[in-house]
């Protein structure tokens, strides 16, 4: 709770600075420019940072629409918008109610107000840096902000949120996870909230509507995953240096984005064993396109 409340505040208020990305987002914290985070300067950010939080219009965005262009994803934005308007999404929720349902659990829930305490900032923070480390670096702080969500149904990626102009980036299967990057932000007009997302499977970035109407159509994820077929955990991105075995059913916490192994043709991220805590690259999706790993 503490952590998805304090995600909810920076990335209100990155979209509310117009930053792109975490990256800028950790410039603007770190006041004295040395490359950390530290607890003075989270405190001071999170003291000073708007918690008031509300839906924000796609005219918050730091990017800029782009005019009519070849390769519209028109067509396939009616196909989808009929397809809600049929009935619903055909799916069902893990507890069995439907995916047409309003999003009422607590990550998805809309914040009207998301104050911390002071000391429950300081242990978020101390949690968010980890043991003997006072401050969060670009990495740490990127992977504090990171989290996954899953598509609840076949979902149109476009370049920018825009259905009617935008170029399509492909299209993102039911139950495919990705990585938020931006938003929400609510279309007024047709009553869609986007979010700009990074596909785990293969990195591709773009834009997809995440509800619609009352529906939602990306679930959360979190950041836990569990080991679909054995593999190794590596020093490094090569194949090369195994540090250990990971063994069927083993769950991995995630802590950086999917990366291709090129000599080897495998899409690879670093994580963390819960089982003993080893760190370490491991392999996500193989040549062939297997995937090794399955939402835990």
């Amino acid at each position: 709770r503490l952590w998805w409340s304090a995600v909810v505040v920076i990335r209100y208020n990155q979209a509310l600075r117009k930053k792109a990305g975490s990256e800028e987002m950790f410039m603007d914290i770190d006041t004295n420019a040395d490359g950390i985070i530290d607890e003075q300067e989270f405190m001071r950010f999170m003291d000073n940072a708007d918690k008031a939080i509300k839906d924000l219009p796609l005219e918050a965005l730091a990017e800029k629409i782009p005019a009519d262009g070849d390769g519209s994803a028109t067509d396939m934005a009616k196909e989808e918008e009929q397809h809600n308007e049929d009935g619903a999404t055909g799916l069902k929720e893990e507890d069995g109610s439907s995916g047409k349902a309003e999003v009422e659990h607590e990550s998805d829930a809309p914040l009207e107000s998301a104050e911390l305490s002071v000391d429950e900032l300081r242990e978020l923070f101390a949690h968010a840096c980890g043991e003997g480390v006072s401050g969060l670096s670009k990495d740490a702080f990127a992977h504090f902000l990171r989290y996954y969500m899953r598509a609840l149904k076949e979902l149109v990626m476009t370049e920018v949120a825009d259905s009617q102009s935008s170029k399509v980036v492909r299209r993102l299967a039911a139950k495919e996870v990705v990585e938020v990057l931006q938003g929400p932000f609510k279309e007024e007009a047709s009553g869609r909230t986007w979010m700009k997302v990074r596909a785990f499977q293969d990195g591709a970035s773009g834009w997809v509507t995440a509800a619609e109407k009352g529906s939602m159509l990306l679930k959360d994820s979190g950041r836990t995953f569990r080991l679909a077929r054995e593999t190794v955990l590596t020093e490094a991105l090569a194949v090369s240096g195994s540090i250990r075995k990971l063994k069927q059913g083993e769950l991995l916490e995630l802590l950086g984005e999917p990366a291709k192994e090129d000599a080897a043709g495998l899409m690879r991220v670093r994580v963390r064993a819960l089982f003993d805590g080893a760190v370490g690259f491991a392999t996500i999706r193989g040549n062939q396109g297997v995937a090794f790993i399955d939402l835990a």
